[in-house]
This record gives C-alpha cells, sequence and structure tokens, in this order.
C-alpha cells in the first residue's frame, strides 16, 4: 500500500467524564443520570474535568498513579506529562495529534473508566463500596446509559470517520429485542467497530443459548464483530469470595477476569454459534495473547477424545479452525514473546493494540515499543499484525488509510532494529 507501515490499533479507549453525558441521554432518565453522577466520591473532581478544568484531570491522574502504588514524585511527574494526551479521551483534535506523532493511522474505540469516564450505569451500584462486590443496575438504567454512551460515541468518531471505528456499548441481556434496537440505531449513527458482548449477570443463560442467536445475527448482518473486551467479564461468585480489601479485592478480580474473558471462545464454539450464524466474528481486545496456542491445543484435544463423539456430530469443525477463520485477537501492548508466538497464533489473527491513552498502554514510546517487539521480524508478517489484518478484520477505508500511513507511519527502517536504549520513565507494559 506504502512504503511506510500502516497502523492501526484495535484497542483505544474514549469518553468524556461522566457529567458530559447528561446531553445524550433521554429526558426521562436526566434525573437519575445526575443522582447517579453526583453521588460518586470524585463528583465535583469530574464536574471540573467536563468544564475543562485541566487541574481536574491532573488530579485523576495524579490519585490514579499514587493508588495504585507510584510515588507522590513520580505521580505528580506522570500527571503532568500525561494531562495532555488524557485529553484526547474526549478531545478529537488533540487525540489525533497524539495519534499523527505515535504514527497510528486508525483505531477501534472502546469505552473507558480511567477518569471517571465510564459509559453511565455500566459499573457496579456501590460506587462507595468494594469495586467488584456491587450489584448491577437496574436494565433500564444501564441501557439509558449505554444508549447515552453510544451517541456520544458516534459524534466523537464522526469527527473523523475514516479513523476511528467505534465498539457499540451494550447491557446485559435482559431483553434482547432492545439491544437488537439500540444496535440498529447506534450503527446507523455512524459505530461501525464491533458489539461489546453484554456481560453475562445472574439469571442470564450462557452465550451459547439461542436466545441470543438475533442479536448474534443481526451483528453478522451488519458487519460488527462481537468483541470481548480485557477486564470486563466478572467472576459469579466475585462479590462473595473476593471481600472487601484493597487491592487485593481488585487483584483477584483481574486474575480471575483473564478465565472469564475468553468464555465467549468455546461457547460459541462448544455451542454452535459460529454454526448458526454464518459471517459471524468473535475479537479479543487488550486481552494478551500468549494464551491462545494452549487454549487451542487444549480445545482440540477435548474435541478429539473418544467420548466427545456427541460433541463432533453438533460442530462442523475443529476449534482451531473455526480460531483461524472467525477469530481475531488484539494484542494489546504486544510483548516481544508474542510477537515471536505468532505463528502459533495465526499471524493472519493477530492485530497489534496501543491502548492510548492509558499509563499501561505504549504511549508516549510507541516506536519504541514496535522496534523492541517487531526488529527481525519479515516486512510482510509486521506489516499484517500493525495494521493490514485490522484494515480487513474491521473494514476501515484502504484508500484513507494508505494516504494516511504515507504521511505518519513508520518505516521498516524504524521497526527493523531492536532499540538502542529503553526510556527510564516509561510506566506501560510495552517493552515487555
Amino acid at each position: 500500500m506504502t512504503d511506510r507501515y500502516l497502523v492501526i490499533s484495535g484497542d483505544g479507549h474514549a469518553g468524556p467524564p461522566l457529567p458530559g453525558f447528561a446531553p445524550y441521554f433521554d429526558p426521562e432518565h436526566r434525573d437519575a443520570f445526575d443522582r447517579y453522577w453526583r453521588s460518586r466520591p470524585s463528583a465535583p473532581l469530574a464536574e471540573a474535568a467536563a468544564r475543562g478544568d485541566r487541574d481536574a484531570l491532573a488530579g485523576f491522574l495524579h490519585g490514579f498513579m499514587r493508588a495504585t502504588g507510584a510515588t507522590p514524585e513520580a505521580a505528580a511527574a506522570f500527571s503532568e506529562r500525561a494531562l495532555e494526551a488524557t485529553l484526547g479521551l474526549f478531545d478529537g483534535t488533540v487525540r489525533d495529534r497524539f495519534l499523527d506523532a505515535e504514527g497510528i493511522a486508525g483505531e477501534v474505540l472502546y469505552g473507558d473508566g480511567f477518569v471517571e469516564n465510564q459509559p453511565p450505569f455500566s459499573d457496579i451500584m456501590e460506587s462507595d463500596g468494594p469495586i467488584f462486590a456491587g450489584k448491577p443496575w437496574p436494565f433500564e438504567l444501564q441501557l439509558a446509559g449505554a444508549r447515552a454512551y453510544n451517541r456520544w460515541l458516534a459524534e466523537f468518531c464522526n469527527e473523523n470517520p475514516a479513523r476511528r471505528a467505534g465498539v457499540i456499548q451494550l447491557p446485559a441481556a435482559h431483553d434482547v429485542d432492545a439491544l437488537m434496537a439500540e444496535t440498529k440505531r447506534a450503527r446507523e449513527d455512524g459505530l461501525w467497530g464491533g458489539l461489546l458482548i453484554p456481560p453475562l449477570e445472574p439469571g442470564l443463560p450462557g452465550y451459547h443459548d439461542p436466545v441470543y442467536d438475533p442479536l448474534w445475527s443481526l451483528a453478522a448482518d451488519l458487519d460488527l464483530p462481537i468483541s470481548v473486551h480485557g477486564g470486563n467479564a466478572r467472576s459469579p461468585d466475585g462479590a462473595t469470595v473476593y471481600g472487601s480489601e484493597e487491592p487485593l479485592s481488585s487483584f483477584f478480580h483481574f486474575t480471575e477476569s483473564a478465565f472469564f474473558d475468553r468464555r465467549p471462545l468455546w461457547f460459541f464454539i462448544w455451542g454452535g454459534v459460529f454454526d448458526r450464524v454464518p459471517g459471524l466474528e468473535l475479537v479479543f481486545a487488550e486481552a494478551l495473547s500468549h494464551w491462545v496456542p494452549q487454549e487451542l491445543m487444549r480445545l482440540d484435544e477435548m474435541f478429539d477424545m473418544w467420548n466427545s463423539k456427541q460433541l463432533r456430530e453438533r460442530i462442523e469443525q475443529r476449534p482451531s479452525d473455526y480460531w483461524r477463520e472467525r477469530c481475531a485477537i488484539t494484542a494489546t501492548f504486544v510483548s516481544r514473546g508474542e510477537v515471536e508466538m505468532r505463528r502459533d497464533i495465526g499471524v493472519d489473527n493477530l492485530l497489534w493494540g496501543s491502548d492510548f491513552p492509558h499509563p499501561e498502554g505504549t504511549w508516549p514510546e510507541t516506536p519504541t515499543c514496535l522496534r523492541h517487539a517487531f526488529h527481525g521480524v519479515p516486512e510482510e508478517e509486521t506489516a499484517r499484525i500493525l495494521g493490514t489484518n485490522a484494515l480487513d478484520f474491521y473494514g476501515f477505508d484502504r484508500e484513507a488509510m494508505s494516504a494516511l500511513a504515507s504521511r505518519i507511519g513508520p518505516s521498516p527502517s524504524d521497526v527493523s532494529a531492536p532499540p538502542a536504549s529503553l526510556p527510564t520513565d516509561y510506566v506501560g507494559m510495552g517493552l515487555r
């Protein structure tokens, strides 16, 4: 396409501080939303940040770094350095400027939560209690919050539609017809980056149940992959067993969510979803990728077991075949080790992600991270993982992406050699 690599990030985040969603709610839910965000401990800070108060936004960054173990000095330095990039969560002009500097042409955008900007009513009810031990909000409010977020995201993406592929937010599937209506509306609004898989809440069937088939079929008809984002899934007994001590409760969640985030894979395979819904695709984002070869080996071995005859009669292919034909994984802040495993994962199934603008992502050292991960890798394989796989999987505009990549993309020589030195103040995970 060009003498420079096309780089598409399959995992970015966007959203304004909570009060910024107010205009996007239907009138009947605005009072409930106002009570929701004003009841949160960080409400004054969020209100100031939504007005454009840079000190308030820096306060979120400083608080995040301190809560995750940084020294006061390191937290202050990071909040100052990262402030401008964090504005890119909801300022498109700022965002595009940083993406240009990083050489990133296109993005797939998910909801956030970094600076109290999560899709409304998508978090737990007890905002001042245990982080992962609360109860879900009522379905009506979850749907209203998802709709408000989707409206905001569509407006944000439509500022630069060739570059931004927004993922549709959905609540738990207590009413599949309502989810289908919101999917159609959001797709018509301009969101084409996928459909975030509805969370499983107590009382709901697994994703293999035919009750979901109309939603999966609609997604396939609209060329929307079903998207799974790391950390979204929750253990069904987490509220009981994790306890309220932090950071222990959070670490239990993030450790176990790595398993629960992967459940759609075997639900879609063993449950026959891929067979019942031709054209349906499944993508995992910010879920690492080193687990894929081992998981495919395990599933294939189960398929081949002597006592799996009835299962083999129910599905049409081996699990690894479904993976190669219907799945992709965005290895956000991909490690050198994962790149070396690329052929076992599937070179055509592996996408790259920056996680912009989160501190664990590759910003502001994306060029260094690319050299670290991809040096010595054949150019054709590097090109596929960095961008052309995502170009085809998501359906980005090839001409627009090529033109942008020819201006900002890294050249093969920029990536071919390992970095001569490593940064001392980088806090992300892109140099593993």
